[in-house]
């Protein structure tokens, strides 16, 4: 399946009910109420950023400056020295940045195995609570995962009440276990586990560290 045959495949969806399935940042570019031409238009748009949304790009350095008086605390409560205070922030600032694209990495990962499969990644932010589509037949099946059980907030989790959005999330954030065995695609469920999702992740960076 090419990347217009994708794109194709999502815009569908779309204009199944643009106002439902098109998300709210672009949801809004378009007049309302909500006229062929307005759809469109947004959608011609979206085409462009679908296709930047399958291109790798390297995790990103968080852009907030970081609290002076945090590292005070870390003096001045926990005893560290104001050499392993600056460390710690350095290094806490590096690991929300690996946070921040583990969610990213785990929809790349499963979009290896699952397009294959005939679904299609929603890559670029554009669907609304929707990760993975699929069509089968006549009938769409929608697919919503996170990486963590504590990850989904309220506006994704209501907009699944009378859909059939399924929901999948890779590790419960308070045990650590992963779920890939309870994942909803049956042909996908040999194929997906968290050795090869890590061995993903590995030649991934690797990837970007070499370009």
């Amino acid at each position: 399946m090419t990347n217009e045959t994708k794109f194709q495949t999502i815009i569908e969806y779309i204009k199944l009910n643009p106002k439902d399935n098109l998300s709210g940042n672009f949801g809004k570019a378009i007049s309302k109420p909500y006229t062929v031409e307005g759809i469109e238009g947004i959608l011609d748009k979206l085409k462009d950023k679908f296709t930047k949304g399958r291109t790798p790009t390297p995790p990103t350095f968080p852009k907030t400056l970081p609290d002076e008086v945090v590292s005070l605390v870390m003096m001045e409560y926990y005893g560290k020295s104001k050499e392993a205070s600056e460390k710690i922030k350095i290094e806490h600032q590096e690991s929300m940045s690996a946070e921040n694209i583990v969610g990213e990495l785990l929809e790349r990962y499963l979009a290896e195995i699952l397009e294959p499969l005939g679904w299609v990644w929603c890559s670029g932010d554009f669907v609304k609570a929707v990760d993975f589509i699929k069509k089968d037949g006549s009938i769409w099946k929608l697919l919503q995962v996170k990486n963590r059980s504590n990850t989904e907030n309220s506006s994704s989790s209501k907009v699944r009440v009378g859909t059939d959005i399924k929901k999948w999330f890779r590790i419960n954030a308070y045990n650590g276990k992963t779920f890939w065995e309870d994942f909803p695609e049956e042909n996908a469920n040999e194929l997906l586990s968290e050795q090869e999702f890590q061995k993903f992740v590995k030649q991934y960076i690797k990837n970007i560290r070499v370009n």
